[in-house]
């Protein structure tokens, strides 16, 4: 009997270990396809970063240039 209860406790333990297989199966797809849109997001949002550094980028050369003619002129002073 000691044999044929170990043989019950095998048979579950396999089923257990099939059942969690396929859910670990379902959860990896799921986080592909998350990680799929999550890619997607990212670039789109890459683009409107790069979008507004080009735009940016002329007041931001002027800012930079405001800046040096301010740090010359304190040079004076110091």
């Amino acid at each position: 009997m000691k044999c044929f209860d170990n043989l019950k406790i095998l048979i579950k333990a396999l089923k257990d270990i099939a059942r969690l297989t396929q859910q670990l199966a379902q959860q990896k797809a799921q986080l592909d396809a998350s990680l799929e849109q999550i890619k997607k997001f990212q670039d789109d949002i890459q683009v409107d970063i790069d979008k507004m550094n080009f735009k940016n980028e002329i007041h931001l050369a002027r800012i930079e240039k405001a800046q040096q003619h301010i740090d010359q002129e304190l040079e004076k002073y110091r």
